[in-house]
Parts: structure tokens; sequence; C-alpha cells
């Protein structure tokens, strides 16, 4: 099998891809075409050398947390350091400027972004006991996803959200229906991924004013168009639009609705039929087939598992009582129903999960035929209940390493490497000692890269991920609307 050489001699214009791990040193944290610079050229005359990267959740019911990644350097001359007037970057060495990370797939030459977001400092260790002429032994870029940004806009009065009818009004209203502000305020039909859109406008996110659907002409957005309105909603002056993006995402489902950044640095929205139904291609959802050594051998398309394999069932898992309820209504509302299973109750104990204040309005069954607030926040609890009332055989950390050329699983661990992406399905085959083993899927919820130098035009690579079990979704009480 001929393989790809990474021959470095990168130049870049406005617009292109990263090759490697490059940032912008003059273009504005929020520029969509940036222009790279790379750090980390095979010849070496670049310093970067290693890097980690962690975007995801823990767990399916856990919220997204802002994508993290970290660039180490080894900096002989100096040109990283801010207090350098010489560096080659001197002046430009500042937080938030842009940063990617991407590697080539050595099967097919073809680049693949790992991480983009923003240089959210530098941090040098000077050596002092080897001379002043020594330089800067190893300097670190710590890097942040475009949640970063979102968590530390706070919503201010008067620049974020609806201006209100009432006069003086303090804090920060989103318009809906209901619209929680008295008989002064209008009841406004507001669809999430309206809500949404607004959110990312008055963050200043680029794609202002466009969902970034497909065929659409946003960058940076990918917003689906989920299946619920939204209530209005008051914020204080101390709350977070990254929050209300969350709350927001949790009226179309809570923990099933997902809002994360792609690895490419796309702010993306997928309503609750994506973990349904994920291979509808308009979700843009992939699906790998991992392995043992076995299955590797037999199907060539099946990407080989690297370490031992950790499988197990936790009580954590049984939810056998569930309420969800929307604002303005509490258990005592016509129609809450307490979604329940006397069965796993008996066997395994009362174990119950709760929601409260979702900013669900209203929705629509398969249909389409409209359902109240209380509807759809009974098949949130219903839903809870049907899939988690048995506990489900978790898998934790599946671990992937680079193949050599020509051996088993090869060409398919290089394309999982280079393509996973959070959300996608892992069919997962194994056979086990006495007769056990998998058959079934996984979503991926969190992906860690590592890499270190191994030669010059390559990485050493490992990818770990963390999934939960696709049997979760099995008991769908929504039917199959399509929303995308």
């Amino acid at each position: 099998m001929a393989s790809f050489i990474d021959s470095g001699g990168d130049t870049f214009s406005a617009g292109d891809p990263p090759h490697g791990v490059c940032w912008s040193p003059t273009d504005d944290a929020l520029e969509v075409d940036p222009t790279w610079v790379r750090m980390d050229a095979p010849a070496g005359v670049r310093p970067a050398n290693g890097w980690t990267i962690t975007p995801g959740r823990s767990s399916e019911t856990d919220k997204t947390v802002t994508g993290t990644a970290t660039v180490t350097f080894d900096d002989q001359n100096g040109d990283l350091d801010p207090t350098n007037p010489s560096g080659a970057w001197y002046g430009n060495l500042d937080p938030m400027k842009q940063a990617a990370i991407a590697l080539m797939n050595p099967v097919d030459g073809n680049w693949h972004t790992l991480f983009r977001g923003f240089v959210a400092g530098p941090d040098q260790e000077l050596a002092m006991w080897d001379g002043a002429d020594h330089g800067l032994d190893q300097v670190s870029w710590n890097l942040v996803d475009a949640f970063d940004v979102l968590a530390n806009v706070i919503l201010t009065t008067g620049r974020h959200g609806h201006t209100p009818s009432l006069a003086g009004f303090p804090n920060i209203y989103y318009q809906g229906t209901p619209s929680n502000l008295g008989a002064g305020e209008p009841d406004v039909f507001v669809h999430v991924d309206e809500r949404i859109v607004k959110l990312l406008d008055d963050a200043g996110w680029p794609g202002t004013g466009n969902t970034g659907r497909p065929g659409s002409t946003a960058p940076l957005r990918n917003i689906f168009s989920g299946n619920v309105s939204v209530q209005g909603v008051v914020y204080g002056r101390v709350d977070s639009l990254l929050q209300a993006l969350f709350d927001a995402a949790d009226a179309e489902f809570p923990g099933v609705a997902n809002i994360y950044v792609s690895k490419e640095g796309v702010i993306t929205f997928h309503g609750r039929y994506a973990r349904f139904f994920p291979d509808r291609v308009g979700y843009g959802i992939n699906r790998w087939y991992v392995g043992g050594h076995l299955e590797a051998a037999a199907d060539p398309d099946v990407a080989p598992l690297a370490g031992p394999l950790r499988f197990y069932r936790s009580k954590d898992d049984v939810i056998n009582s569930a309420m969800a309820l929307a604002a303005n209504d509490d258990p005592a509302s016509l129609g809450v129903v307490i979604a329940a299973d006397a069965a796993s109750q008996t066997k395994y104990g009362y174990r119950s999960m709760n929601f409260e204040n979702l900013l669900t309005s209203a929705g629509h069954d398969d249909d389409n035929n409209p359902t109240t607030r209380i509807q759809e926040c009974n098949k949130f609890a219903d839903y809870y209940v049907g899939n988690y009332k048995t506990p489900k055989t978790r898998v934790q950390t599946l671990r992937f390493r680079p193949r050599g050329f020509g051996t088993i699983g090869a060409t398919a661990v290089w394309n999982l490497i280079c393509g996973v992406e959070l959300g996608d399905v892992i069919t997962l085959t194994t056979a086990h000692l006495g007769g056990g083993g998998f058959g079934e899927d996984f979503y991926v919820e969190q992906i860690r890269y590592t890499a270190q130098p191994m030669r010059r035009d390559m990485h050493d690579i490992t990818l770990e991920l963390e999934v939960s079990p696709a049997g979760f979704y099995a008991d769908n009480p929504f039917g199959s609307w399509d929303d995308t």
C-alpha cells in the first residue's frame, strides 16, 4: 500500500483549510476565513511538536463543555516570547488568536481538521539555569473552542434579547409563547431554531440571521430546525449566552437534543431525531465499524481496537420514575403524568430523574399535529423511563492507535482517526471468551487526541472515544417525524 507524506512547505491564502498546527497571528477572533500560519512544518523550521484535543461531554445526559486543546513548542529562538521585540510574531502573541489543528490521512493524502478555536493564552517556561541566551525551553498554548466565546457573553440589557413593552425593564428578555411578562407583553411564536439563531446573532457569531443549513451561506453554523416552540424568558445580568443556548436545546428535549462545536469550529444544533434516526442523510452523521483483531481481519472496514476493552453495567443508568415540567406548570397541573415502571422499581429500587422549568411551549407529533407543552414534557418523561428502566451495558474508552501500512485494519483506523465527529455512530463488534460479545451501536460523546513526535513527517497518534449505548434510544415516544 502506497502512503502519502506530509512534505510541509505549506502556504495559505485566506479561507484555505489548515494543515498541521496552525494559527492566524493577524486576523480577528471572529474572522470566518483566516489566513493560517503553520507551526509544525516537517522540515523542523517551526517549533510545534505535540498536542492534545478534548471536545465533547462525558455521557449522553451531560451538557457539552467547552472543547480544549494544548499545543507544546520548543522555542529556542524566542519567536514565541511576547517580550522579545525581535521575535517573528512580536506584537501578535495575544490571546484569542484563531488556531486550528489538522491531520493528514497518510492513506489518501487528505487533510482533516480536528480542532478549530482560539488561543486562550500562551504559557512560557524559561530555563534560568543554563545562561541568558538559552531561550524558552518549552511553550504551551492552551486552546478553547467557540463555547468559550459564548460563555463569556454575559447577557446585558439593551444589547441582548428583545425590547419588552414594559418601560425601564431592567433585565434581558427573549420573546416566546407565553410571553411570561404579563398582559402588557404579547405572546410571540418563536421556534427553537429561531431562538438559537437570535442568540448567536446577539453574540455577533458569524452568519448573522442565517441558520446555516445545507445550501445556505452562513459560515460556522449548522442549526437544525427542531420540533418545538419556546416560551418567553427573562435572564438576569449575570447569565451567560451559552446557558441560554443550553436552555433552548433542553426545550427541544433535555439530554437528547444537543448543541456542540464541531471539529471545524461550527456551532451545531441537532434536534431529538438525530439520535433516533442517525442514518438520515440530512443529519450528516457518520457510521464507523470497530472491533477486535479477528473482526478487523474479516472486514477491511473494521478499525481494530487498541488496548483492553472495559465494559460494565451501572445502577446509575437505571431510571424508573421521571417527570418533566415546563415553566408555568407543576405536578398538580392538569395532564401532567409522572412516568413510572413498577417492575423496575421492584427490581432495582426507586430511581428517579426530574426536569423542571423547561422552556418548551408546544410541539407536534409524527403526523405534524400540534401538541401542548404538557404533552411534549410527558413524552420526555416517557422516554427516560422507557429506555432506562433496565440497565444497558456500557463500554468505556474505545482506544485506537495507527497501524503500519499493509497491516490489518490500517486503512480503517486511519479513516476513523481523521474523520470521527461528535454524535457519530460506532458499530462495535467483538467476540468474547465463552460466547459473549458485542454487536451493537454506540454514540460518540467525547473525542480525545494525543499526538507526540514520531518522525519528521508524522505524529504518534492516540485516539480515545467515550461513547453511550444506542440502546438508550430504542423506545421513541415521538414517532418518525423528520426535522431536517
